[in-house]
């Protein structure tokens, strides 16, 4: 009795094995088998009876190199099978005509019959899928858990095994038991790496705080502040100046202001620090200003285009040309067969002008609004003036007045000027039929122009305007009466041309005005200029 429930025993355990055994999946692929057209099998094989074959290509799913050289293949009692290792495929030669199934075996995944849906053709080819799915064990464990990190810097870039995995916070799936590597970037701030083993159970969660690589430059100037500074060559503002977060090192800081010796320094910024840089600046002794340079680079389509600056000759495209004077300056490229280009350029101190110019071909002098128009309003500052004038003219007679205006490249201004004498009474003809005269006169001015203003230079400026001006000679009588003397009275139209002078702060004009090209007038103001930063 204990023999029988041994031998059950056995059987059971025998049929538990097979039946998971069986729960692996060994099959040719549904629809993949199939005639490969046109491949005919070259050079052709014969079996035992000098019958051509065909051949079948076995395409392995989920069989490694190792396992695929274990299979082996089997046909009914007519059929010779001949088998051959390609790189990544097994070839079985087939009888042809004979071949009507096909049985493969492996020591490991078992047996698995396919029966040949069509009548195989000698010499031609034919393929099919082969599967080897296993059933996993329900009962196995998990072999991930997550790793979760978070970063106080939501911008900084997480990497697991050095795989990028996202911004801030983030989880990844990845093996227990396993040690792992982690590492964190942000901009401004030091990399942080670490190794981490993850086990099984909850998930493994890191937190990580980032330690500053940046720091804070504050520059202060003595005696006088409104210089401007340079960081590593680039403008950044005027003294005081206290700058935004800046990696850590060593920056070169120069610091520029008229009348004062340019002073330049090294500090260096140290991590979650304020480094403060007093720079203590020396009046220049001489009356002699500082020249400040700039740079020009640039190039031109087509190249080698002749380069002029200021009319100076200064080799051909492409070319940096270092040590420009700050400032406004004329650039011309000449090529043969193409237009030249003339424009104005500004020369911004310490800084590079970077110009990429296109030549049209054809001949001439290109001198269009949108060639020479380079100096715009964010390169040249906005100029106020303000003047006191003094007006004479042969009659003899003096008038007084003020100009205002503004001016970049094109501005305007308005214009008044009077003796402040003001008779206008009755008119007398040229004949002065007034006989009896008290030897009384007054000569009444008065004069409202507005217009133009042109810059030629960066220092000089031209002035057209327009408006209404008058000239009134009046005369008295031995009565007390006062009568306008028409031969010398001029109304009407009032026109102005003239020039001005900036020298340093100050603004000196000349200009000549007549009346209806009758009254005409030499005007000299003197007065003030200010810029406006743009």
């Amino acid at each position: 009795m204990k023999k029988m429930k041994k031998l059950l025993l056995v059987f059971l355990t025998f049929i538990s094995l097979n039946v998971i055994a069986q729960n692996d999946i060994f099959k040719v692929k549904e629809g993949s088998f199939n005639k490969v057209e046109g491949c005919i099998t070259i050079p052709a094989r014969y079996d035992d009876n000098d019958k051509a074959m065909a051949v079948l290509k076995i395409i392995p799913e989920n069989i490694n190199e190792q396992d695929r050289k274990k299979l082996n293949f089997e046909g009914n009692l007519a059929t010779f099978i001949q088998v051959e290792q390609k790189t990544g495929e097994t070839w079985v030669y087939l009888t042809a005509e004979a071949a009507t199934f096909l049985r493969i075996k492996h020591p490991d995944f078992g047996v698995t019959e396919f029966n040949i849906p069509m009548r195989l053709q000698a010499k031609q080819c034919y393929e099919m899928v082969l599967q080897y799915i296993p059933i996993r064990d329900k009962t196995e464990k998990p072999k991930n858990n997550f790793l979760i990190i978070s970063v106080d810097q939501h911008d900084a870039a997480v990497f697991v095994d050095d795989e990028y995995v996202g911004n801030g916070y983030v989880d990844k799936s990845v093996l227990i038991n396993n040690e792992h590597t982690y590492r964190v970037e942000c901009d401004l701030y030091h990399t942080e790496t670490g190794k981490v083993m993850i086990t099984e159970g909850e998930p493994i969660e890191l937190n990580v705080n980032l330690r500053p690589a940046y720091g804070f430059l504050n520059v202060n100037t003595t005696p006088e502040q409104n210089a401007m500074v340079y960081i590593d060559n680039k403008n950044v503002g005027t003294t005081p100046y206290k700058s935004d977060k800046i990696a850590s090192g060593t920056y070169s800081v120069r610091v520029v202001k008229t009348s004062f010796e340019t002073v330049e320094q090294t500090f260096v910024v140290t991590d979650g620090n304020t480094t403060e840089a007093e720079l203590n600046m020396l009046p220049i002794d001489d009356e002699e200003p500082e020249i400040i340079y700039g740079h020009l680079e640039l190039s031109s389509k087509p190249y080698k285009a002749d380069i002029y600056i200021d009319g100076k000759y200064m080799g051909q495209t492409p070319r940096v040309i270092s040590d420009i004077v700050m400032g406004q300056h004329e650039l011309k490229l000449q090529k043969e067969g193409c237009v030249t280009v003339v424009k104005d350029i500004f020369i911004k101190g310490y800084e590079t002008l970077t110009l990429n110019e296109t030549l049209q071909m054809g001949s001439g002098v290109s001198a269009s609004s949108e060639q020479r128009n380079t100096v715009s309003k964010s390169d040249v500052d906005k100029i106020n003036f303000v003047s006191l004038n003094v007006a004479y003219s042969l009659a003899p007679q003096l008038s007084y007045g003020l100009t205002y205006g503004q001016v970049r490249k094109i501005g305007w201004f308005v214009n008044a000027m009077s003796n402040f004498g003001f008779r206008f009474n009755g008119k007398m003809s040229s004949d002065g039929k007034i006989v009896f005269l008290s030897g009384n006169e007054t000569k009444a001015r008065l004069s409202f122009t507005g217009g133009l203003v042109c810059r030629v230079t960066d220092n000089i400026y031209a002035k057209v305007g327009a408006g209404y001006g008058m000239r009134v000679r009046c005369v008295e009588d031995t009565d007390g009466n006062w009568y306008n003397v028409v031969n010398n009275t001029y109304k009407g139209v009032e026109l102005s041309a003239g020039m001005m002078c900036r020298v340093k702060g100050y603004a000196i004009s000349a200009d000549v005005l007549t009346t209806n090209f009758k009254y005409l007038e030499l005007k000299l103001g003197v007065g003030i200029n200010w810029r406006k930063n743009k």
